[in-house]
């Protein structure tokens, strides 16, 4: 399983390889390197900003309407107003 940002060379290749009009990574959570934490504002950017990059880039050099990328992060998953939520 690829894990960010240490793999992100290998989703640069699948997205030239495939070239999809939509990425996504759900959840986000289960795909970050050891050791980070997505509760710090630090190690978020240095998560998240990798694949921004990687999206802005493969936009910018395509004539197609471009590359769009959704990273879901769930919190609180087990608080009772997610339960209610999840049972709706």
């Amino acid at each position: 399983m690829p894990h960010f940002p240490s793999d992100l060379p290998l989703l640069g290749q699948a997205i030239e390889d495939v070239q999809p009009q939509l990425v996504i990574i759900d959840p986000i959570a289960s795909y970050i390197d050891a050791g980070l934490d997505l509760g710090k504002n630090n190690e978020m950017r240095l998560i998240l900003q990798p694949p921004i990059t990687l999206t802005e880039r493969h936009t910018a050099t395509k004539l197609s309407c471009g590359l769009q990328m959704a990273m879901i992060s769930s919190r609180n998953t087990g608080s009772p107003r997610s339960q209610e939520v999840m049972n709706a």
